[in-house]
Protein backbone atom coordinates (compact mmCIF):
# COMPACT_ATOMS: atom_id res chain seq x y z
CA UNK A 1 0.00 0.00 0.00
CA UNK A 2 1.31 3.45 -0.41
CA UNK A 3 1.33 6.12 1.47
CA UNK A 4 1.58 9.75 0.60
CA UNK A 5 3.18 12.62 3.07
CA UNK A 6 0.60 14.99 4.32
CA UNK A 7 1.10 18.64 4.65
CA UNK A 8 -0.67 21.74 6.38
CA UNK A 9 -2.15 25.16 4.91
CA UNK A 10 1.60 26.25 4.68
CA UNK A 11 3.16 23.41 3.69
CA UNK A 12 4.65 22.04 6.30
CA UNK A 13 4.80 18.88 6.80
CA UNK A 14 2.41 17.25 9.37
CA UNK A 15 2.95 13.55 11.30
CA UNK A 16 0.48 12.17 8.71
CA UNK A 17 -0.09 10.13 5.97
CA UNK A 18 -2.92 8.81 3.82
CA UNK A 19 -3.39 6.25 1.27
CA UNK A 20 -2.75 7.08 -1.79
CA UNK A 21 -6.08 6.08 -3.20
CA UNK A 22 -7.77 8.29 -0.68
CA UNK A 23 -6.14 11.05 -1.43
CA UNK A 24 -8.79 13.20 -3.02
CA UNK A 25 -10.91 12.61 0.33
CA UNK A 26 -8.84 14.52 2.58
CA UNK A 27 -10.10 17.28 4.67
CA UNK A 28 -9.98 21.04 4.11
CA UNK A 29 -6.72 22.39 5.69
CA UNK A 30 -4.43 19.27 4.81
CA UNK A 31 -2.68 18.76 1.36
CA UNK A 32 -0.56 15.81 -0.17
CA UNK A 33 2.35 16.78 -2.35
CA UNK A 34 3.30 16.06 -6.20
CA UNK A 35 6.50 16.77 -8.20
CA UNK A 36 7.17 17.85 -11.61
CA UNK A 37 10.12 18.10 -13.14
CA UNK A 38 10.92 19.20 -16.61
CA UNK A 39 14.53 18.93 -18.44
CA UNK A 40 15.65 21.27 -20.65
CA UNK A 41 18.52 20.38 -23.31
CA UNK A 42 21.00 22.83 -24.52
CA UNK A 43 18.89 23.29 -28.05
CA UNK A 44 16.53 24.55 -25.74
CA UNK A 45 14.09 21.50 -26.42
CA UNK A 46 12.07 20.32 -23.35
CA UNK A 47 12.08 16.08 -22.57
CA UNK A 48 8.38 14.95 -22.58
CA UNK A 49 6.62 11.87 -22.16
CA UNK A 50 4.18 10.15 -23.89
CA UNK A 51 1.64 8.55 -20.91
CA UNK A 52 1.05 4.87 -20.95
CA UNK A 53 -2.34 4.44 -22.48
CA UNK A 54 -3.62 3.03 -18.88
CA UNK A 55 -2.26 6.78 -17.26
CA UNK A 56 -4.22 8.86 -19.85
CA UNK A 57 -2.60 8.37 -22.95
CA UNK A 58 -1.35 12.15 -23.13
CA UNK A 59 2.24 13.67 -23.04
CA UNK A 60 3.41 15.33 -19.82
CA UNK A 61 6.55 15.66 -17.81
CA UNK A 62 8.28 13.65 -15.60
CA UNK A 63 6.22 13.68 -12.32
CA UNK A 64 5.44 11.71 -9.22
CA UNK A 65 3.23 11.59 -5.55
CA UNK A 66 5.59 12.69 -2.24
CA UNK A 67 5.55 9.51 -0.72
CA UNK A 68 5.11 9.77 3.33
CA UNK A 69 9.04 9.66 4.65
CA UNK A 70 10.40 11.53 1.58
CA UNK A 71 11.32 14.78 0.64
CA UNK A 72 10.07 16.81 -2.36
CA UNK A 73 13.65 16.54 -3.69
CA UNK A 74 14.12 12.37 -3.34
CA UNK A 75 10.83 12.34 -5.26
CA UNK A 76 12.43 14.07 -8.39
CA UNK A 77 15.47 11.71 -8.36
CA UNK A 78 13.19 8.64 -7.33
CA UNK A 79 10.84 9.70 -10.58
CA UNK A 80 13.84 9.97 -12.47
CA UNK A 81 15.42 6.66 -11.35
CA UNK A 82 11.79 4.57 -12.11
CA UNK A 83 10.13 6.47 -15.50
CA UNK A 84 13.33 7.12 -17.25
CA UNK A 85 15.61 4.65 -15.85
CA UNK A 86 18.40 7.60 -14.94
CA UNK A 87 20.20 8.51 -11.60
CA UNK A 88 21.11 12.11 -11.57
CA UNK A 89 22.07 13.19 -7.98
CA UNK A 90 22.12 17.04 -8.47
CA UNK A 91 21.17 19.82 -10.97
CA UNK A 92 18.07 20.21 -9.83
CA UNK A 93 16.36 23.70 -9.08
CA UNK A 94 12.65 24.04 -7.21
CA UNK A 95 11.45 27.02 -9.15
CA UNK A 96 7.44 26.99 -8.17
CA UNK A 97 5.22 25.74 -5.15
CA UNK A 98 1.41 25.51 -6.68
CA UNK A 99 -0.72 25.57 -3.94
CA UNK A 100 -3.72 23.54 -4.89
CA UNK A 101 -6.85 22.78 -3.21
CA UNK A 102 -5.48 19.62 -2.26
CA UNK A 103 -2.25 19.56 -3.42
CA UNK A 104 1.29 21.34 -3.51
CA UNK A 105 3.48 21.17 -6.78
CA UNK A 106 6.68 21.51 -6.17
CA UNK A 107 8.04 22.83 -10.18
CA UNK A 108 11.59 21.63 -10.95
CA UNK A 109 13.99 22.46 -13.27
CA UNK A 110 17.29 20.51 -14.61
CA UNK A 111 19.22 21.58 -17.62
CA UNK A 112 20.66 17.99 -18.65
CA UNK A 113 21.47 16.56 -22.25
CA UNK A 114 20.44 13.04 -22.04
CA UNK A 115 20.64 10.60 -24.98
CA UNK A 116 17.09 9.44 -25.20
CA UNK A 117 18.43 6.21 -26.75
CA UNK A 118 20.49 5.55 -23.21
CA UNK A 119 16.33 5.92 -21.13
CA UNK A 120 15.19 2.71 -19.77
CA UNK A 121 11.55 3.74 -19.83
CA UNK A 122 8.80 2.37 -17.38
CA UNK A 123 6.56 1.29 -19.51
CA UNK A 124 3.65 0.35 -17.55
CA UNK A 125 3.60 4.82 -16.95
CA UNK A 126 5.47 6.14 -19.83
CA UNK A 127 4.90 4.88 -23.88
CA UNK A 128 8.02 7.12 -24.85
CA UNK A 129 9.78 10.07 -24.87
CA UNK A 130 11.44 13.24 -27.29
CA UNK A 131 13.24 15.97 -27.14
CA UNK A 132 10.50 18.57 -28.40
CA UNK A 133 10.27 22.53 -29.25
CA UNK A 134 8.61 24.67 -27.33
CA UNK A 135 6.10 25.17 -30.58
CA UNK A 136 5.84 21.45 -30.39
CA UNK A 137 4.79 21.35 -27.21
CA UNK A 138 2.22 24.32 -27.67
CA UNK A 139 0.33 22.66 -30.72
CA UNK A 140 0.18 19.55 -27.86
CA UNK A 141 -1.27 22.07 -25.75
CA UNK A 142 -3.38 24.02 -28.22
CA UNK A 143 -5.29 20.44 -29.34
CA UNK A 144 -5.75 18.86 -25.76
CA UNK A 145 -2.69 16.52 -25.78
CA UNK A 146 -0.95 17.60 -22.81
CA UNK A 147 -1.66 17.21 -19.56
CA UNK A 148 -3.72 19.51 -18.05
CA UNK A 149 -2.28 20.03 -14.90
CA UNK A 150 1.89 20.34 -16.77
CA UNK A 151 0.66 23.51 -19.01
CA UNK A 152 0.65 26.85 -15.92
CA UNK A 153 3.54 25.35 -14.39
CA UNK A 154 5.44 24.62 -18.26
CA UNK A 155 4.09 28.55 -19.11
CA UNK A 156 6.07 29.98 -16.15
CA UNK A 157 9.38 27.97 -16.41
CA UNK A 158 9.06 29.69 -19.87
CA UNK A 159 8.74 33.07 -18.19
CA UNK A 160 11.40 32.74 -15.90
CA UNK A 161 13.90 31.35 -18.81
CA UNK A 162 12.99 34.76 -20.90
CA UNK A 163 14.01 36.68 -18.15
CA UNK A 164 16.95 34.81 -16.88
CA UNK A 165 15.34 34.63 -13.42
CA UNK A 166 15.83 30.99 -12.86
CA UNK A 167 18.13 31.13 -10.25
CA UNK A 168 16.30 32.96 -7.84
CA UNK A 169 16.96 31.79 -4.37
CA UNK A 170 13.28 31.69 -3.17
CA UNK A 171 11.18 29.75 -5.26
CA UNK A 172 7.61 31.80 -6.76
CA UNK A 173 4.46 30.47 -4.78
CA UNK A 174 1.27 30.52 -6.43
CA UNK A 175 -1.98 29.82 -4.88
CA UNK A 176 -4.14 28.09 -7.82
CA UNK A 177 -7.73 26.13 -8.68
Amino acid sequence: MEYLALYDEKGNQLKEKIERKKKLQLTDGKHFRIILLFIQNEKGEFLIQKVSQQKGNVYATTGGHVQYGATSLETVRQEMKEELGIDIKEGYQLYEIEKCPKAFVDCYYLKKELSVENLNLQKEEVESVEWMSIDKINHLILSGQFREKNISPYHDLLELISKKQLNLLQPLYKEVG
